[in-house]
């Protein structure tokens, strides 16, 4: 009986897997575009996307592209995908924000909130807005950096401006409490899950400071200096009880 039911878990995962493959191979974009030759615009396309988080967290082609990944006819797999100078595109210009915003819906609220976000834009001043992919790249692989504030923000802004360079210095700031936040919170759940019995308390804490970590995001997004200081440094005193209380375990 006890063979018998390894047996059964053997198949079950062995089925669980074989399902799972079957269901990434389907992905036409996926398939077709790796096989493209090297120095083509789909290969390339495809080889940011594999080095992407998005690729991490199984967010493929259609997501973003639209079309039709169940299709190996290339008719119906591009239906519904325009160039991107097309206004039609959901990858346009005009249309980041909403394509981003599908899945990064809080984010986008507080973008719109921002000095960087205008609904009356008209097509020939829509290279004076940012949009997402302005500062995180394609598929969203860059993530502000402190280190990397001329580069991210000097392309548009002129960082000598005593004013900007004021604002900005308290950016920084936030993002560094935004920073120490993140690593103290990724060690503190590291060490959460080696806990074997948890105090119905932590857990809640542990919610609390996630949810604070993504509120001071959120927060920053809207580029408010002021806003984004106060948030950050309410999300790292959170985060800071959460792994206080691990330290007593």
């Amino acid at each position: 009986m006890k063979y018998l039911i390894y047996f059964s878990i053997l198949f079950l995962l062995l089925f669980l897997f074989q399902r799972l493959n079957t269901q990434v191979s389907k992905n036409s974009c996926i398939e077709c575009h790796k096989k493209q030759p090297s120095k083509s615009v789909a290969f390339k396309c495809y080889q940011i996307w594999e080095m992407s988080y998005h690729a991490k967290m199984g967010v493929t082609c259609e997501k973003c592209h639209h079309g039709n990944p169940q299709s190996n006819n290339i008719k119906e797999a591009h239906s519904d995908i325009f160039k991107k100078t097309d206004v039609m595109s959901s990858v346009h210009r005009s249309s980041i924000v909403s394509t981003c915003g599908f899945c990064h819906d809080e984010i986008k609220k507080s973008f719109k909130k921002s000095k960087h976000y205008n609904p009356e834009i008209s097509q020939s001043e829509i290279m004076k807005y940012p949009v997402c992919t302005d500062c995180h790249g394609l598929l969203g692989g860059e993530v502000f950096q402190v280190g990397t504030i001329n580069k991210t923000c000097g392309g548009c802004h002129k960082l000598d401006d005593e004013t900007t360079k004021h604002i900005f210095t308290k950016l920084i700031k936030a993002w560094g409490l935004l920073d120490d936040s993140r690593s103290i919170l990724s060690s503190a759940i590291e060490k959460y899950d080696k806990i074997k019995e948890k105090p119905d308390n932590v857990e809640e804490v542990k919610k609390s400071a996630e949810f604070s970590l993504n509120s001071a995001i959120e927060t920053w997004h809207t580029f408010y200096p002021e806003s984004s200081i106060n948030k950050a440094e309410e999300a790292l005193s959170v985060i800071n009880k959460f792994n206080n209380l691990l330290k007593t375990e």
